[in-house]
């Protein structure tokens, strides 16, 4: 299954622009081959099993439900260009075809530890980055930005200058 890129906003809405995102416990910034905002990721050790579930309930702060049910997740941001922020995310995550809509209702509906030993068959991507930032805030301190300074810098090339380049 392929997933195109469609997402081309380019504008973020102005009250956007003053969330604030910590740099606590890191701060990704990337842009991926496909449309995968919503999607849910895990990491894969050398034999392709799935070693990373991240437990996603309908009553998880990282996860926000909609009137109409859908789920989207509260620690990741659509930035201009194409790119996101999050909190969560790895350069070695890979994504798979489930939505988090899909993953809140299936553990919902039987347990917690439901997705073991199924993720590995519902990876679509394995190198889904085509560029990747990261900032460590565990060990290089605190710092907090808003979607606003985030844009700034994505569009002044100025990302390097607090992010490290690691795709």
């Amino acid at each position: 299954m392929s997933l195109g890129f469609s997402c081309q906003k380019d504008e973020i809405d102005s009250a956007n622009e003053n969330i604030e995102v910590s740099s606590f416990p890191g701060i990704s910034i990337y842009k991926t081959q496909g449309d995968y905002l919503n999607y849910v990721t895990t990491l894969v050790d050398p034999n392709g099993v799935a070693v990373m579930d991240f437990g996603y309930t309908k009553d998880d702060p990282r996860v926000s439900i909609d009137e109409q049910g859908k789920a989207t997740f509260t620690n990741r941001w659509l930035l201009k260009n194409g790119y996101i922020v999050s909190n969560e995310m790895s350069v070695k995550n890979v994504f798979t075809n489930i939505s988090l809509t899909e993953y809140v209702d299936y553990t919902a509906k039987y347990y917690s530890g439901a997705w073991a030993g199924k993720l590995e068959s519902r990876i679509i991507n394995k190198d889904p980055f085509l560029s990747f930032y990261h900032l460590d805030g565990l060990y290089k301190g605190e710092k907090t930005f808003t979607l606003g300074q985030l844009n700034d810098m994505i569009e002044n090339g100025t990302i390097e200058d607090y992010f490290e380049k690691l795709k």
